[in-house]
C-alpha cells in the first residue's frame, strides 16, 4: 500500500471516528438537556400539587367542622332542655366553629404563601361570612340559658338555612380545587410522555442519520481507494 493510500484512510477513518463521536455527544447533551428540563418541571409540578392538596385538605376539613358546627347548633334546639346540656352543646358549637375557622384561616394562608393559581380573595370572603353567620348565631343565644319549645321553634324559623349558603360556597371552591390537583396530576403525566417521545424521535432520527451518513462514507472511501488502486 502506497503512502498516499495510507495516509487517505488514516485521514478517512479520523474523519468518520470523529463524525460519530460528534454525534454521541450531540446525542448526550441533547440528551442530558431534556432530562434536566424534565426533572425541573416535574418537580415543580409537584411542589405545586403538593400546596393545592394541602388548601384542599384544609377545605375540606372546614366544611366537615361546619356540618359538625351547625349539627350542634341544632343539638342546642333539641337537646338544651337544662342548662348543663345547654352549656355543655353551646361549647361544642363553640369548638367547632374555631375549627372551621382555623381551617378556613389556613386555607387562606396556604394558598397565598404557596401562590397557588386561585381566587384567594373568594376563601378570605368566605371565612368572614362564616364569622357574620356565627355571630347570628351566638347573637341569638346570649339572654338564653336553656330551651323551651317556644324558643326553640322562634330560633329555628330564625334561622332556618342561614347555613346553606356558605356550605354550597365551600363544596363549590373546594370542588374547584380538587379538579385544579387532578388536572395538575394528567398534565404532569401526558408532559413526561410528551417529552419522552420527543427524546426518543430525536435519537432514531440521529441514529438514522448517522448511519445513512456512514454508509455513505465508506461507499466514497471504497470508490476512492479502487481509484487509487487503478492509478
Amino acid at each position: 500500500m502506497t503512502n498516499e493510500k495510507k495516509n487517505y484512510l488514516r485521514k478517512s477513518i479520523l474523519i468518520f471516528a470523529f463524525s460519530w463521536l460528534g454525534i454521541l455527544i450531540v446525542t448526550e447533551i441533547f440528551s442530558l438537556f431534556t432530562i434536566w428540563s424534565i426533572n425541573k418541571t416535574i418537580n415543580q409540578n409537584i411542589k405545586n400539587e403538593m400546596a393545592i392538596s394541602e388548601l384542599e385538605k384544609n377545605l375540606l376539613l372546614s366544611r366537615i367542622h361546619f356540618k359538625i358546627q351547625v349539627q350542634e347548633w341544632k343539638n342546642i334546639l333539641l337537646r338544651g332542655e337544662n342548662e348543663v346540656d345547654f352549656k355543655k352543646y353551646k361549647n361544642a358549637f363553640k369548638k367547632q366553629q374555631l375549627n372551621t375557622k382555623q381551617a378556613l384561616t389556613n386555607a387562606f394562608k396556604t394558598c397565598i404563601e404557596k401562590h397557588i393559581r386561585f381566587e384567594c380573595e373568594s376563601i378570605d370572603l368566605l371565612k368572614k361570612e362564616h364569622e357574620k353567620i356565627t355571630s347570628s348565631y351566638l347573637a341569638n343565644l346570649i339572654s338564653i340559658n336553656n330551651i323551651s319549645f317556644n324558643k326553640t321553634f322562634n330560633l329555628d324559623r330564625k334561622l332556618r338555612g342561614i347555613d346553606r349558603s356558605i356550605e354550597e360556597k365551600i363544596y363549590d371552591i373546594t370542588f374547584k380545587i380538587t379538579q385544579q390537583r387532578k388536572n395538575l396530576v394528567i398534565f404532569n403525566q401526558q408532559y413526561i410522555q410528551m417529552k419522552y417521545s420527543q427524546l426518543r424521535r430525536f435519537i432514531v432520527s440521529l441514529m438514522l442519520g448517522a448511519l445513512l451518513l456512514s454508509i455513505l462514507s465508506l461507499y466514497v472511501l471504497l470508490r476512492r481507494m479502487n481509484k487509487l488502486n487503478n492509478s
